[in-house]
């Protein structure tokens, strides 16, 4: 038994539910707006930097920042990644290690490997001039000139490399098949082993390690993807798993309490969400990464309570436009920003950047439609026919010395 703990995550208690929250795959589509908005508005050298213009002022330092927070979205992302990866290790079932991984593998690694090739394409196909009018972080994208290095870095993920080289959003995925891939340790040594409260202490004390060792051995070219922050972001993971194991308990609470309570939690929650832009952004120690994101933590919590116990949130969340973003957020996180630089490369001079950012989300969602079909769903049936290959190979390797003890 000792010999399997590494191989075989065996029975961690509690109910296996094995539907789908649509509620969170609407949200996990809506946050991938949010995303795409960001870059979108960020090309702007007004909304880049400080603006004198006061209306730009207040969407940028305000609560209704949650409609461009891209970087929140991403701990939203790593919460409800967190939240899914768990649900199936509080079931009755073996959760076999290499089986999972490989399925983890095949449904991030896949489809970012595609999107990193045309992404690598692109960049070699244009120019590496200026826009005129754009902002210095869009022209400062696909700057990097293509080498054999770099593109085994990016295709293989290896190492501490330019991540901004391609495609800048890779930096999330990083950290998500890094995490993925010691998620069942997680789980097995601290979640299902400690009680909620030592268990998110201990996210709290990974955070504040992650994050003291990052401030001190990364560099500004490495402080984003570090091995370090990494450690940092496990926490967010564990956020998410935690919410799943009690969501029981939690749901029947949120339903019962008055509306204007639940109401005000989410009021607090868009607060908590946006709380880098409004609270005092100029004061830079009550701003660290470590302190805003686990305010961000607790919007994105509150959100996702809000969200599965409000019957009017969650028929909204049904919506087919929704779950359709929803379905497809992956790759339209994955195909947006180079969408985005193609058509500047294109008609930056000849069309408004209005009309720009329309055909970008048209053949945004287009590709991503493509992509998830062609590329999304082969590789999570891949990864299905992979574990069930595995299983039978782990099966067919205990039958011999199981006849043996016999």
């Amino acid at each position: 038994m000792e010999a399997n703990r590494f191989t075989s995550i065996h029975r961690l208690g509690g109910s296996y539910m094995p539907e789908r929250y649509q509620q969170l795959d609407a949200l996990r589509g809506l946050a991938a707006l949010t995303v795409v908005l960001q870059h979108f508005l960020s090309v702007l050298p007004s909304m880049d930097a400080h603006s004198d213009n006061a209306w730009v002022n207040l969407w940028k330092y305000s609560p209704l920042h949650i409609t461009w927070a891209g970087y929140e979205a991403v701990i939203f992302f790593f919460i409800l990644s967190g939240f899914v990866l768990s649900l199936p290790f509080y079931g009755d079932r073996n959760t076999q290690y290499s089986s999972y991984a490989f399925k983890r593998i095949c449904r991030i690694y896949l489809p970012y490997v595609v999107a990193i090739l045309i992404a690598m394409l692109v960049s070699m196909s244009f120019s590496k001039g200026d826009f005129a009018g754009a902002s210095d972080w869009f022209n400062g994208l696909f700057k990097d000139d293509f080498t054999w290095k770099s593109m085994f870095q990016h295709m293989f993920l290896i190492g501490i490399f330019d991540f901004k080289a391609f495609n800048p959003v890779v930096w999330s995925l990083i950290h998500e098949m890094r995490i993925s891939l010691i998620f069942p340790f997680i789980m097995f040594f601290v979640v299902n082993r400690l009680n909620w409260k030592i268990t998110l202490s201990v996210a709290v004390i990974l955070s504040v390690i992650g994050s003291v060792l990052n401030s001190k051995f990364s560099t500004p070219a490495t402080v984003t993807i570090h091995y370090f922050i990494t450690i940092h972001y496990i926490a967010m993971f564990i956020v998410g798993a935690l919410l799943a194991k009690h969501r029981y308990s939690w749901i029947h609470w949120f339903k019962n309490v008055q509306k204007s309570l639940r109401v005000t939690g989410l009021l607090i929650g868009v607060l908590a969400y946006t709380y880098s832009y409004w609270f005092f952004p100029g004061i830079s120690f009550i701003h660290l990464r470590l302190i805003d994101n686990w305010v961000i933590s607790l919007g994105a919590v509150l959100f996702i309570m809000f969200s599965l116990t409000s019957q009017t949130v969650s028929q909204l969340l049904a919506k087919s436009a929704l779950l359709f973003v929803g379905k497809t957020s992956y790759s339209i996180y994955l195909y947006h920003l180079i969408v985005l630089y193609v058509f500047m490369q294109f008609f930056n001079d000849n069309l408004p950047l209005w009309v720009i950012y329309i055909l970008t989300l048209v053949v945004t969602f287009v590709l991503s439609k493509f992509a998830y079909s062609h590329i999304e769903l082969p590789s999570v049936a891949i990864g299905k026919w992979g574990a069930k290959y595995i299983k039978r190979g782990e099966k067919s390797n205990k039958a011999p010395s199981a006849q043996t003890t016999t």
